[in-house]
């Protein structure tokens, strides 16, 4: 039974170590841009956007979110705003750089809190590994007189 325990608990270890294409966030992808001198909103909406998109083709339909599709619809309607006047430029990038502030963090939130979740307990699991003994030897002890005990093994 420990051996298989044993051979379960080493299986779940390696299947971890399995080498994956690291995931990018919706926002990550705009954050490359943002870097960008003198980078304009429009700009900065257009790469993005570009990257975002270049981004998804290398992966599965099913990556992509809804989530990530409205920021992507978000932040092209901030550009739109700064080109129709509504807001000045500067003010779109607060705006973005705030946002992209809230979403990494949250971000780290989740990582921390899925990192605690996760964390194996190995004395719980080295426990299961352990061997007790059992103790075999029992005795029944009984009273004879004031002050005498007379104890013998029971098996």
């Amino acid at each position: 039974m420990k051996k298989i325990l044993g051979i379960i608990v080493l299986g779940l270890l390696l299947s971890g170590c399995e080498t994956t294409q690291p995931t990018i966030s919706y926002h990550e992808h705009y954050n490359k841009c943002m870097i960008i001198p003198e980078a304009s909103i429009e700009e900065i909406a257009s790469c993005g956007k570009q990257r975002r998109l270049a981004y998804l083709e290398t992966l599965d339909q099913e990556a992509r979110g809804a989530e990530g599709d409205a920021y992507m619809i978000w932040v092209d309607l901030l550009a739109q705003q700064v080109k129709v006047g509504k807001i000045s430029e500067l003010e779109a990038k607060m705006e973005l750089l705030n946002r992209q502030q809230v979403l990494i963090s949250k971000e780290r939130d989740r990582k921390i809190k899925n990192q605690q979740q996760n964390r194996i307990d190995w004395k719980k699991v080295a426990e299961q590994f352990e061997t007790k003994t059992k103790d075999t030897n029992k005795r029944k002890c009984v009273k004879q007189g004031n002050s005498t005990f007379v104890c013998e093994d029971v098996n």
